[in-house]
């Protein structure tokens, strides 16, 4: 999952591999700089995030996503809203635990068998 959106009134978290280098930070800071009601913004190099914060009676996390899509510093096409993140790694966990249990459930099965079929060449 490399593209993400989460917003809640006076905050937006973005995720972009874009954002990974650094020198795309300037030019998204640009376009914050031209939106009113933007506070502060950080970008998190590692894992290609950036946090906006705003005032939510200036202005909307949809207006500044829709800033940075038109000044192509992110497609909302490719991002998961939080609800889809959530849903997205309850699966992949629960994918997981099945895969582990399955295995162990298998690894005593097999060494089960394996020590019968010992016993009978004995």
């Amino acid at each position: 999952m490399e593209h993400y959106v989460h917003s809640v009134p006076g905050r937006l978290r973005i995720r972009n591999p874009m954002f990974k280098n650094e020198r795309n930070h300037e030019p998204v800071r640009t376009v914050l700089s031209t939106l009113i009601g933007i506070k502060a913004s950080e970008f998190r190099t590692t894992t290609g995030s950036l946090t906006i914060f705003y005032d939510p009676d200036l202005t909307q996390g949809d207006d500044i996503v829709r800033a940075l899509e038109g000044a192509g510093h992110f497609d909302s096409t490719q991002a998961m809203t939080n609800d889809e993140y959530v849903h997205h790694m309850v699966s992949r966990a629960g994918s997981l635990v099945g895969r582990a249990f399955f295995g162990s459930a298998m690894d005593v099965a097999l060494e089960s068998t394996g020590l019968a079929l010992l016993g009978l060449l004995m």
